[in-house]
């Protein structure tokens, strides 16, 4: 089986093209990363995070930051609160700044 007739292909021909197009893209991935950083998890930003799952369909994310704000004074408003999986699990992601200790589970 053949499937091309003549396989010489000048592939040193088009060298400086493809330097210039790679150097092009990793000054592009530079700039972005200069421009907006470089987003950083809980694995690398430190923190603790939380998934919460309520029995009844959840409280607003205001209820959930004042109960925080209760129990931690300060981190409360730091928390970052998202619905977490399907909307009938009725649960929500926590995430403070600070490491807590690990009380709980399952």
């Amino acid at each position: 089986m053949q499937i091309f007739k003549t396989p010489h292909f000048d592939f040193l021909r088009w060298r400086w093209y493809a330097i210039g197009l790679s150097w092009l893209i990793i000054l592009a991935g530079l700039l972005a990363i200069r421009t907006e950083g470089v987003p950083l998890g809980v694995e690398f930003s430190g923190g603790t995070i939380v998934i919460v799952e309520f029995d009844q369909p959840p409280p607003d994310s205001s209820v959930i930051r004042a109960a925080l704000e209760r129990a931690m004074p300060g981190e409360g408003q730091n928390a970052v609160i998202q619905r977490y999986g399907e909307e009938s699990a009725h649960q929500y992601m926590i995430r403070v700044p600070t490491v807590g200790e690990e009380v709980g589970g399952d």
